[in-house]
């Protein structure tokens, strides 16, 4: 992927810089906002994997909007711990991956409900209103 961490840091390693790069050209030329979503792998305590995958996000946030000048509105830092691996945690390859920081651009999701409706189709209506209710915008 390109971001990577050593366990329990979240220093931005100097071979991550490169791919760092292109994402700022990336997100200086994209339009809508962007989450930063920090990861770990699952040693150590949930609360502290928490903190440390959200201070990996920030890191990147961070090193984006004062290094390469994304604008600091485009990006929103946060931290998902081990709780969704792109690998196994079973050996240290597999952690070494899920050390990791992606960008998710932020879907725009429209407040009224009859814009939401798409063809009486239950699983969108129900993952639009989750959608709504983690911004704020409506109950799940």
């Amino acid at each position: 992927y390109g971001i990577n961490f050593d366990s329990g840091k979240s220093a931005i390693k100097q071979a991550s810089e490169a791919t760092l790069a292109q994402i700022a050209v990336f997100l200086k030329r994209a339009n809508g906002q962007f989450y930063v979503v920090g990861h770990t792998d699952d040693q150590g305590s949930l609360s502290t994997n928490m903190q440390l995958s959200k201070d990996r996000a920030t890191s990147i946030a961070d090193f984006l909007i004062k290094k390469h000048s994304v604008p600091a509105n485009k990006l929103s830092a946060h931290g998902a711990g081990p709780l969704s691996p792109v690998a196994s945690n079973l050996n240290e390859e597999g952690k070494a991956l899920n050390r990791r920081v992606e960008i998710v651009q932020k879907l725009a999701v429209h407040s009224k409900r009859s814009s939401r409706n798409i063809d009486n189709i239950v699983d969108f209506n129900i993952k639009q209103d989750a959608a709504l209710a983690a911004q704020g915008e409506g109950s799940a």
